[in-house]
């Protein structure tokens, strides 16, 4: 199971490896509380021990379903603490899989999405949605330098022989001693806000554990510069990254990582003119 305290701790960075582009020419297929901060992990084989219990690193793997991709206009994350509800009313779908599509973010190929039925309206868009499965396939190494190498084993913890295998994590709470649907929103790293909802198989709000198939993670577009859209755009390249944020390394006392975790990913866009 995804722990939660991974989520909780961990402001995620979210970059897709791969790009899709929506082009808007061809029509047929166009187009702050509670802020939290985590520390990246150094890069594997530079200290002897890990600075903190937990820090954020980079998955070799980090495979998940996207099934909706959205530009906002107003923040679509709407509602006080422990009531907050996704409101699409500013948004325009850029993406839509209604089965889901299947992507690995650890890798560095290129993927294809699907592209955008429509070409969004003129405006400056300043937030963004991706809505996906709450199932994360994961895999990771971290070696300590002059030390050993720690490779995750299928149940999501370490072991000292490699290589490196598959583990799976389900997110279905936010919460430490009672469910909760709702994490941030949390300051990223590189800039902006990032918070995300559970949701239910109708992309609405869960209203139990039980119910939980998806999660949507809502963005400050470029970390807050907005994409703005007008006459001259041809379309709108979508880049997604796992680098230093998606894989959430806890240690123990001592600096010795003792088990992998997830975290979430953040879109960059650039509109082409």
């Amino acid at each position: 199971m995804l722990k939660a305290l991974h989520f909780k701790k961990y402001l995620t960075h979210y970059i897709f490896s791969g790009l899709t582009l929506f082009n808007f020419t061809v029509f047929s297929q166009p187009v702050k509380a509670n802020h939290h901060t985590v520390s990246v992990c150094p890069p594997s084989d530079t200290v002897s021990a890990l600075p903190n219990d937990f820090c954020a690193g980079t998955p070799s793997r980090y495979e998940i379903s996207i099934y909706e991709l959205a530009l906002c206009k107003s923040d679509p994350m709407q509602g006080s603490t422990g009531a907050k509800s996704l409101d699409t009313s500013t948004c325009v779908t850029t993406m839509s899989s209604p089965s889901g599509t299947t992507v690995d973010l650890g890798g560095t190929s290129t993927v294809n999405l699907p592209n955008a039925s429509s070409r969004p309206s003129n405006g400056t868009y300043k937030y963004s949605y991706v809505i996906l499965g709450n199932t994360f396939g994961l895999k990771g190494t971290y070696k300590l330098q002059g030390g050993q190498t720690y490779y995750s084993n299928s149940a999501g913890t370490v072991k000292t022989t490699g290589p490196a295998e598959n583990y799976s994590e389900i997110l279905d709470d936010f919460g430490d001693s009672s469910w909760d649907p709702e994490w941030g929103p949390y300051d990223h790293p590189t800039g902006g806000t990032i918070s995300a909802l559970l949701l239910n198989s109708s992309n609405t709000r869960a209203s139990s554990q039980t119910a939980v198939k998806r999660l949507v993670g809502v963005f400050e577009t470029n970390s807050g510069s907005p994409v703005v859209i007008n006459d001259s755009t041809k379309g709108v390249v979508v880049t997604f990254s796992v680098s230093n944020s998606a894989m959430g390394i806890s240690a123990d006392s001592s600096g010795i990582p003792e088990d992998f975790g997830s975290g979430p990913f953040k879109p960059s866009f650039s509109p082409l003119n």
